[in-house]
């Protein structure tokens, strides 16, 4: 007869262990209560030993499928070793047949590009255009410096690297730096070790300057406001029952707005002989043909992209205001501000300007050279990034900068600029373009080339609200300008 185990109740398990035996009495109550019970909690060793073998059963199938499932994963790994194997295989022989087919159509787009590119009297060896021309390229896509001219080794032993200061003036062996090269040249540059993400950039510039914008119509916020009067002008013209005091509204409106505009540019200092020279000039260029012949990459530039008479006095007042010495500029474009800025500053300042576009840069260099403050302006030719980066490594320090860059970048500019203390003690720091038109708190612009851009200035005006290291203030003018200094300071 099998042995009986019964399952301890709740109350038994609570019973300490040298509690005193129960009497008589209770003992026959609680077998009563036993007897009572349910009899389906009981369990018998059979049972236990049952239960005990199917589980191992069934622990003993899972088991075996999965030691099945490994045994054909495994399976499959060794299979996909030895394709992998024979496909690194099948690809370096495709190119030790293929690469000096490559190479010599890579060297023959080249020579190509260096016949179009190359001006009278400026000879280049082979290699130095392509190094040159591929660095410049990289540089443009926002790589930095270094590994952009890493990359433009095409082939390190037969390619010399160049030196330091040719690298940083833009310069290569006397001949000015050329604008990008197209992205079929780059396609063909099999020793570039960064290839795909090289690619990549200058796919994604391209979509982002698919839609160049025109060289006319309004810029600031003002020449918005002003273009809607007027055509709400028009449409009043038409309507035969508008109200007397709405068209004096209209009228009213559009001439306080046209002389909020104009007004203040006439009442304010005249600007230099030289500067009016330069704006003239900047409006007699042909932005879309150097757009058409390449010399601006794939970005359309147009005049209004320079600074304006009214945005000159108020960085002259600042900088003599701020008492700089030593200035900053990302952004050159013609040169318009750095020639004030310039103007503004005591004999022993200098101006410090930084464009990227190798057109731009020569350009400004050679007009501002023909000035009478030439020698307080050094035009350098880098990204903003690597110069920011640079002039941190080198412990260079402004009085005074001014932005007037790629405004997606703005906020690495603001970072890299304060806490690499690019920036001097009591120095001043301008952002332009903090308003962009209008699109940083509208809703709805009609123009929607430009509101693409007002999402991310407004990203950056909240980061300079929630810098808690400086005091701000942005105001009004033309398109919006962002005074920054360091709190206490």
């Amino acid at each position: 007869m099998a042995t009986r185990l019964t399952r301890a109740t709740s109350k038994d398990r609570t019973v300490p262990t040298h509690a005193p035996q129960p009497s008589r009495a209770d003992g026959d109550q609680s077998h009563s209560r036993s007897d009572d019970g349910d009899d389906g909690d009981d369990l018998t060793l059979a049972d236990i030993q049952q239960s005990i073998t199917r589980s191992s059963s069934t622990v003993c199938a899972k088991l075996d499928v999965l030691s099945r499932e490994v045994a054909s994963i495994n399976t499959k790994l060794s299979e996909l070793e030895d394709s992998v194997s024979m496909n690194s295989d099948k690809i370096i022989e495709i190119e030790n047949k293929k690469l000096p087919e490559m190479e010599s159509k890579m060297a023959a787009e080249i020579t190509k590009l260096h016949n179009k590119l190359t001006p009278n009297g400026v000879k280049e060896t082979p290699n130095e255009n392509v190094e040159r021309t591929l660095r410049d390229t990289f540089c443009y896509l926002g790589i930095n410096a270094d590994d952009a001219a890493n990359i433009a080794l095409v082939n390190v032993h037969r390619l010399p690297r160049r030196d330091n200061a040719n690298a940083a003036s833009g310069q290569a062996n006397g001949a000015p730096c050329r604008d990008p090269v197209p992205r079929a040249i780059i396609a063909k540059c099999v020793y570039i070790r960064d290839r795909d993400r090289v690619l990549e950039s200058f796919d994604q510039r391209q979509r982002q300057n698919s839609q160049p914008r025109a060289n006319t119509g309004p810029e600031t916020p003002i020449e918005f406001l002003m273009e809607f009067l007027k055509q709400l002008s028009k449409e009043a013209a038409m309507l035969d029952n508008l109200p007397d005091s709405m068209r004096t509204l209209i009228d009213q409106s559009r001439e306080l707005t046209c002389g909020l505009h104009y007004y203040p540019s006439q009442m304010s200092t005249h600007i230099s002989p030289a500067a009016k020279l330069l704006a003239k000039k900047t409006e007699e260029i042909d932005y879309a043909g150097l757009y058409e012949k390449g010399l601006t990459g794939n970005f359309k530039f147009f005049k209004e992209m320079s600074s304006d008479v009214l945005q000159a006095c108020n960085l002259k007042m600042l900088v003599r205001m701020c008492g700089a010495k030593r200035v900053l500029e990302i952004g050159t474009f013609t040169g318009f501000a750095a020639l004030n800025i310039a103007e503004a500053l005591p004999r022993d300042g200098i101006v410090v300007t930084v464009e990227k576009m190798g057109f731009f840069a020569r350009y400004s260099r050679e007009f501002l050279d023909t000035t009478a403050v030439k020698d307080k302006i050094e035009v350098r030719h880098s990204c903003a990034i690597d110069e920011l980066n640079a002039c941190a490594q080198k412990g260079e320090q402004f009085d005074f900068i001014f932005v007037d860059a790629i405004k997606t970048q703005y906020k690495d500019y603001l970072a890299l600029i304060l806490d690499n203390n690019i920036l001097a003690p009591k120095g001043t720091l301008v952002f332009d373009n903090t308003i962009y038109k209008g699109t940083a708190y509208m809703k709805k612009f009609p123009n929607e080339l430009f509101a693409r851009g007002g999402p991310v200035v407004h990203a950056f005006n909240q980061a300079v609200m929630d810098d808690s290291r400086i005091d701000q203030v942005l105001l009004p003018i033309r398109d919006g300008v962002t005074i920054i200094r360091r709190v206490n300071e």
